[in-house]
């Protein structure tokens, strides 16, 4: 499994837990080189399916992907 099949999967699994929703697909993009970091999880498009702050729900996937 590479480094984006893991964080993805992780990513739909905050989700599930949270919000009781089951996402298809999740965006990661390179991060811009004025933050930290190698991959980026793009939060925007899961708004549509979840109906929550984008703030909050980048913050609760990173808590899950940390504590995994």
């Amino acid at each position: 499994m590479t480094i984006r099949e893991t964080i993805a999967e992780g990513v739909k699994e905050a989700v599930q837990k949270t919000y009781a929703t089951a996402l298809d697909t999740v965006e990661l993009q390179a991060t811009k080189k004025e933050f930290e970091g190698d991959l980026t999880v793009v939060v925007f498009p899961m708004l549509r399916y979840v109906k929550d702050h984008p703030e909050r729900i980048g913050k609760i996937i990173g808590d899950h992907l940390v504590g995994r």
